[in-house]
C-alpha cells in the first residue's frame, strides 16, 4: 500500500471517528442543580414573529425564538416556566398564548428536564417532553442563552 493510499485511509478513519463521536447538546448539570432544557419547534416555517419570552420563576430568560433553545440550572424545588408575549407592536398581534402558557415541574437534584413549545401560527402546544423526544428535536437547535 503506498504512503498516499494509507494516508488517506487514516484521514478517512479520522473522519469517521470524529462523526461517531458526536456530542450531545445536552449537558448534565452541576452537582445538586437540575437543569431544564426549554425548546421550541415549529410545526410550519412562518412563525418567525412568534417568539415568547420565557421566564422561569419570575426570572426572564429570553425569547424563545424559532430553531432554538434554553437551558438554565436551578436548585431543587418548584420551577414555573411560563411564556409571556414580547411587545412588540402590531408584529406581535398573532401570538396564540392567552392560557395554557405555563408548565409546573418540581426539579430534583441532579436531574435534566425537557419542556416543548410545539407552535404554529394559530396553535401552540407548551409541555413537559421525554428525553428521548428532545434529543431528536434539540438535534437541529441552536443554545440561545
Amino acid at each position: 500500500m503506498s504512503k498516499l493510499m494509507r494516508g488517506f485511509c487514516v484521514f478517512f478513519l479520522l473522519i469517521l471517528s470524529g462523526c461517531a463521536s458526536e456530542q450531545s447538546l445536552i449537558t448534565e448539570p452541576d452537582s445538586g442543580k437540575a437543569v431544564i432544557y426549554i425548546y421550541r419547534t415549529d410545526v410550519t416555517a412562518d412563525t418567525d414573529f412568534l417568539a415568547p419570552n420565557v421566564r422561569v420563576n419570575g426570572k426572564s430568560l429570553g425569547s424563545l425564538l424559532r430553531r432554538g433553545y434554553l437551558r438554565i440550572e436551578l436548585a431543587p424545588g418548584a420551577a414555573q416556566i411560563a411564556l409571556f408575549p414580547v411587545d412588540r407592536g402590531d408584529e406581535n398581534t398573532n401570538w396564540p398564548a392567552t392560557r395554557n402558557a405555563v408548565v409546573n415541574l418540581v426539579v430534583t437534584a441532579d436531574s435534566t428536564y425537557f419542556v416543548e413549545l410545539s407552535l404554529n401560527t394559530t396553535l401552540y402546544k407548551f409541555s413537559p417532553a421525554t428525553r428521548e423526544r428532545a434529543e431528536q428535536a434539540m438535534n437541529e437547535l441552536h443554545l440561545l442563552n
